[in-house]
């Protein structure tokens, strides 16, 4: 489980593209947001807004050889512009 903080300083509501990259087999989720595919989600942020998420990500036990593995989450913003990057560690068993 990670704790993802995202802002819009815009002054209607927006919606964001959240990816985790690094674990393609992996499956993503969080509360409140609408999954666009198994690692992408969309997440709706109020005007000039701060949002909170705890983003769930599992991996099937197949693919998990344990040990960490570098993760990253990459936030679009509406038009397609990148707006943050955060890099993680996945630890699996």
């Amino acid at each position: 489980a990670y704790t993802v903080r995202l802002s819009n300083k815009a002054l209607e509501e927006r919606d964001f593209r959240l990816d985790l990259e690094g674990l393609p087999q992996a499956e993503v989720e969080a509360m409140g947001t609408r999954i666009v595919d198994a690692d992408t989600l969309a997440v709706t942020v109020g005007p000039d807004q701060t949002r909170e998420l705890r983003v769930l990500v599992t991996l099937p036990r197949a693919h998990a050889a344990g040990g960490s593995r570098p993760v990253t989450f990459a936030v679009t913003a509406p038009g397609g512009r990148e707006s943050a990057r955060a890099t993680d560690h996945f630890v699996s068993p």
